[in-house]
């Protein structure tokens, strides 16, 4: 087994991206070759985890790479795993919580 771990930027605006649509996409291509991992993106960035045989995991990188929705992809571990340490997820995908618009001060601080 076999797993790479990247981060890469999103070059589609996430005002028109599909993004339920491109993790679809995902979560079908990966299936092909029987992937399993894990997917997060914040619509700026992307951070993914892919699982499989060597060839396959390489196979599904190499599409990633050639993918222009990807911009300057780092692979940040590229390692031999025990079967399927992400526990056979298919595409897993965290959606990110929000984040808070603005800071309130809080009452009853320190004295």
């Amino acid at each position: 087994m076999r797993r790479i771990l990247y981060v890469s930027g999103n070059t589609v605006s996430s005002v028109t991206a599909d993004l339920a649509g491109i993790l679809e996409q995902s979560r079908h291509n990966t299936a092909l070759d029987r992937i399993t991992g894990l997917r997060w993106s914040d619509g700026r960035s992307l951070l993914q985890v892919l699982e499989r045989s060597r060839v396959s995991v390489m196979a599904t990188f190499a599409r990633i790479l050639a993918d222009p929705r990807h911009h300057a992809p780092i692979v940040l571990q590229h390692r031999h795993i025990r079967p399927h340490e992400s526990g056979g997820w298919t595409m897993a995908h965290p959606t990110p919580a929000p984040r808070p618009t603005r800071m309130t001060p809080r009452s009853g601080g320190c004295s």
